[in-house]
């Protein structure tokens, strides 16, 4: 009899310890959200229009985790791209387009570059999104007024398996990229992850064509 309690209390305590471990929204649980007084809001109506001018899909409706950065350099005569880097299973893709203006505020695409990556280039960028908090960060965008440098960028997120768990799947802020120390930490990390990669972002001579590592 007492091995049996010996032994049924080893069960209890190992199914004390495993199962938070398999529980999947452990690590949402931390995830506080606040009201976003932001007093210029992002018009997803506008920006979903836009990517789908570049052939970029609505981030919203995919089934797989990915995150989209979209920047442009005040100072080096606009210079924009659009940087999405998506996980299927194994698979990490990063996907780099490169915009040109043609006229009128309006932009087109020059130059695509799409490769694989390594599976600790997308943990790295995980690392740096929740060390960010960026799913509880306000989609606040500030006025350009009065800036003559920087760089303004745009950053969507996408989790579907967060859905079950009651928490964000989507989320887009905009930010200038100096202004804000946490977010500028994870800006640093994907310049890095594009330069590990032999991706130039900031080449504003993107050539007419499209590259791929396939």
């Amino acid at each position: 009899m007492r091995i049996f309690q010996i032994i049924l209390g080893i069960v209890i305590l190992l199914w004390a310890i495993v199962l938070p471990s398999c529980d999947p929204c452990r690590q949402y649980e931390n995830e506080i959200y606040t009201k976003d007084d932001s007093e210029k809001k992002i018009s997803l109506e506008f920006f979903n229009k836009e990517m789908k001018s570049y052939e970029e899909p609505e981030l919203s409706n995919l089934n797989c985790e990915a995150f989209r950065f979209t920047y442009t350099v005040l100072i080096r005569n606009y210079t924009s791209g659009i940087i999405r880097i998506e996980k299927k299973k194994n698979v990490v893709l990063i996907i780099v387009k490169k915009l040109v203006s043609k006229g009128d505020y309006q932009k087109e695409v020059a130059e695509t570059i799409e490769k694989r990556i390594s599976v600790q280039n997308w943990n790295d960028l995980l690392n740096s999104i929740y060390r960010t908090r960026y799913w509880t960060l306000h989609k606040k965008l500030e006025s350009d007024e009065g800036y003559l440098d920087g760089t303004w960028w745009t950053i969507e997120g996408r989790r579907p398996q967060a859905e079950v768990c009651g928490k964000r799947s989507y989320h887009i802020i905009a930010r200038l990229g100096h202004e804000d120390g946490d977010v500028a930490d994870l800006l640093e990390k994907i310049v890095q992850i594009a330069e590990v990669n032999n991706i130039d972002l900031f080449d504003n001579e993107p050539r007419q064509q499209k590259h791929s590592a396939f």
